[in-house]
């Protein structure tokens, strides 16, 4: 009986559907994108909805990766959820201080927020960095001077910190916080009469301002004119009753202008507080000695 054979078209033919059957297994069984991956598509087509739902399996996945914190947060930044994507942020960074942004952006007001919270977190260096990409981006934005400025504070250099404020309020001269807080730069290196001024001006634009009043009750008992330090100081208290750094003050003017029972009292409320305040061995030691007194 003579062998039958294929011809080799046939063979051709047949090796080919095999070829085609394993591709289409293969393709039936290849792994999805992991989330993180999908995530990263999905941000780069603009796609946030997509997006925050392939990281937030990604986050749940990875709680310790820095990278799906940070593409989380730039998820929910460009879903305008603010207040999520700085936790987000806040938990990448932490996480890895030196991380980046996982999708490259223009947009300066996410960089201002990326900035933001490394200087909360005190990473002083990428904040810097961060808000000289924001005047890069927008270099009328007179915030992230401010926010320089608030930096260099931080750190002690109060020069640079002044010149910062200075270029905020060139652009923005009516911004009552930069005010304040050159007021406050002023203090530190001991120029009253130039603190004075920017508290006031603060006020000016601001009369619910706590911190300034604080700030030129601090001014006026340093003048040792402890009646207008009251009342500055009294004001503050009136609109921020707990504040710490208020009531050591007040309490100090108070001593200052021989009322010792308000002094003795509001010291009192002041370590009532139980605030971690650099300010609580001086009250404690100011308590006593008023209660030492006759």
């Amino acid at each position: 009986m003579s062998m039958l054979t294929r011809s080799p078209i046939r063979m051709v033919c047949s090796l080919l559907a095999i070829s085609l059957v394993w591709l289409s297994l293969a393709a039936c069984n290849s792994a999805p994108a992991d989330p993180l991956s999908a995530g990263h598509d999905a941000l780069t087509a603009n796609d946030s909805a997509k997006a925050i739902a392939e990281l937030e399996k990604a986050v749940a996945d990875q709680p310790g990766s820095a990278e799906a914190h940070i593409l989380l947060g730039q998820a929910y930044f460009m879903a305008d959820r603010k207040t999520d994507a700085q936790a987000q942020f806040t938990s990448g960074f932490t996480l890895d201080p030196n991380a980046k942004l996982g999708v490259d952006t223009q947009n300066a007001e996410e960089h201002f927020a990326v900035g933001n919270v490394h200087a909360t977190l005190g990473q002083f260096d990428q904040a810097l960095a961060e808000y000289q990409t924001v005047l890069k981006l927008a270099p009328d934005k007179s915030g992230a001077h401010t926010n320089i400025g608030v930096v260099y504070y931080q750190q002690g250099k109060l020069d640079e910190a002044i010149v910062e404020y200075k270029q905020a309020l060139a652009m923005d001269a009516h911004d009552a916080e930069t005010n304040y807080l050159l007021g406050a730069a002023y203090v530190q290196q001991e120029n009253l009469t130039e603190a004075e001024t920017y508290f006031n001006a603060a006020l000016a634009i601001d009369d619910q301002l706590a911190p300034a009043y604080i700030g030129l009750g601090n001014v006026y008992l340093l003048q040792k004119d402890n009646e207008k330090a009251i009342t500055t100081l009294e004001k503050a208290i009136s609109l921020e009753p707990n504040s710490p750094e208020g009531l050591f003050a007040l309490g100090k003017a108070y001593a200052a202008a021989g009322r010792k029972d308000d002094a003795v009292r509001t010291l009192n409320q002041f370590l009532q507080l139980n605030a971690a305040d650099r300010y609580r061995a001086e009250a404690q030691q100011l308590l006593q000695q008023l209660n030492g007194s006759q």
